[in-house]
Parts: C-alpha cells; structure tokens; sequence
C-alpha cells in the first residue's frame, strides 16, 4: 500500500505516507528492512521478485519542488541509511540499496541548492551523508568519487561544498555544524590510504580547523562537536603521515633496489602532516575548555602527534 502511495501527486496523500514511512523506519532494522520489502511482488505469500522500487522512489522526491516533502523523505532515507546501526553485524546492504537508488547524484544537488534556505533540509541531507559514510570503506569512496562540477554546478563535490556550507552557516546554526563534523569523523574512520589525501585536497581539514577554532568551541560547552572533531582531526593525521611514510619507505625500497646510499633516507621523517591542524587551537581546548572530555582529546592529539606545547 506505501509503495503505491509514494507514487501520488495528491502533497497531503504524499506527506502523510512519508510520516507514515519514517514512523516505521525507526528505530530496529527489521522495521526498516520491512519498508524497503514493501515494494516487493508476492504471489501466493511468496515473493517472486525484489525490488528496489521503495528507495528510488525515495531518491525521486528529493527532486520534489515543494520543500516539507524533500525533507520528509530525507528523514526516511536516514533512518534506512542508518539501519546497520541498529545491529551490529557488518552488512550495510540497506546503505548500498539508496546509493543503487542513484542517492549521492541528488543529494549532492539537494545540498547545492537549498544552501542558502532551507536549514531543516540542508541538516537531514547532511545526516543522511554521515550516514553513508558511517558504511563501508567502498561507500566512502563512492561519496568521495562523486564529481558533478560544471558550470551550473561549480562546487560539484561533496567536501568542498560542505566547506562551502560550514562558512554560510550562522553561528546559531551549529546543528549543521556537527551534521559536517560527524561526516568527516564517519569517513575519516573508514577511509583508506589515497581516500584521505582526497578528502585532505577536498577541505576537510580546513572544515575541522573551523570546527576547533574559538567561534565554535565557546559555544560548545558541553563537547558535542568538538569531540567528534578531535577524533577525526586524529584519523586524518595518520592518515597523512602514513601516506607520507609510505612515500619514504618507496624510496628506500627503489635505493635499495639501485644500490644508492641509504643514510639521508633512513632519517627522514614525516613531516607535512605536521602543518595541517593550528596547534594553538589544540593547546586553547587543552588548557581552557571547560568540558574535561575536549580537553582529553585535545591532549592526545597534541601527545601522540608531537606538536610543540607553547610556554
């Protein structure tokens, strides 16, 4: 019955099956799993064939040109993206579902053209994205392959437009704040080698940089930004510096190979990573944050990755 009422042009029919649809995506992935079975064909209390109906239905409506019935169905693809949550197990199939419904191509445009208006539907895009990018390493990659720059589009990748949003953001805003900051951590635990020099040439350590600095961490009392910031600023540091050391180990590797003198190589270092976060902002919210856990993290980061403490 849902999957057939999706399909109505009547906005009230349509609002009220999209409450209805987030109301039983909620909270268990059988409910959720349930909703994406609703378009199945069944004959005889036996499904004959699968379909992915529901959630390109879904994807569809994020077109829709009015803006209460965008947001209605980006909640309900939160709540299907967010399903692996629910139970622990490994399988993010529900996550892969949405992206097969073609969802990243249109959620980068929901992203790009409700910028400057519609905050509810700019916060549930965004947990939407942190949703995906809680998923596999592939999925990551797919947000972070996603390229529609043109003309029409000039920001057509998801990061750089998220820096985009973060500095159009009001400071009233920080709800969409840390909608970013928990993409970034999400990708961040999940990206591998090359992905995080994408996501370090895409902004994200200029987004965390924002996120860590004094505009937002006195508004942050409690941590609730900046403890998943400082956790992704530490990910994409070792990302960095393994890259880098990577780059090291090569070059000893092919001296080696060539039998040219090792000495200079033996002793370099990583180092470039080194230049990617402002120290002082991690020394303020290790000496002077108010929330003992921010100032934990911020400790660690400056401990494990040798900043220079200020006297």
């Amino acid at each position: 019955m849902l999957a057939e009422l999706i399909g109505e042009s009547d906005k009230d029919v349509l609002d009220h099956t999209l409450v209805a649809l987030q109301a039983l995506s909620a909270d268990s992935r059988q409910k959720v799993n349930a909703v994406m079975r609703s378009a199945d064909v069944v004959k005889r209390g036996v499904v004959v064939a699968t379909s992915n109906r529901m959630c390109e239905s879904l994807v569809a409506l994020l077109k829709h040109h009015i803006v209460h019935v965008r947001a209605r169905a980006l909640a309900v693809i939160a709540n299907i993206c967010a399903a692996n949550g629910f139970v622990s197990t490994g399988d993010d199939s529900e996550v892969q579902a949405v992206l097969d419904g073609d969802l990243l191509p249109q959620l980068l445009e929901v992203l790009h053209s409700d910028m400057a208006t519609e905050h509810c539907v700019l916060r549930r895009a965004c947990r939407v994205l942190a949703n995906v990018c809680a998923g596999t390493t592939r999925q990551v990659q797919a947000v972070l392959a996603v390229d529609a720059t043109s003309r029409r589009t000039p920001t057509g990748r998801f990061f750089p437009l998220l820096c985009r949003l973060l500095e159009a953001a009001p400071s009233t805003h920080l709800d969409i704040v840390e909608e970013v900051v928990w993409i970034i951590n999400n990708a961040s635990h999940s990206a591998v080698k090359r992905d995080f020099e994408v996501m370090d040439k895409d902004g994200c350590f200029a987004a965390l940089e924002y996120t860590i600095s004094p505009s937002v961490a006195t508004q942050d009392t409690d941590g609730v930004i900046l403890r998943p910031a400082l956790e992704a600023v530490g990910n994409m540091l070792r990302g960095i510096r393994q890259m880098e050391q990577d780059v090291i180990d090569g070059e000893v590797l092919e001296a080696k190979q060539l039998g040219r003198p090792l000495e200079h190589l033996l002793a370099k270092q990583p180092t470039e990573w080194s230049a990617r976060v402002p120290a002082i902002f991690l020394q303020r919210l290790a000496e002077r944050h108010m929330n003992a856990g921010v100032q934990a993290n911020a400790l660690a980061v400056l401990a494990e990755f040798g900043y220079a403490r200020s006297a």
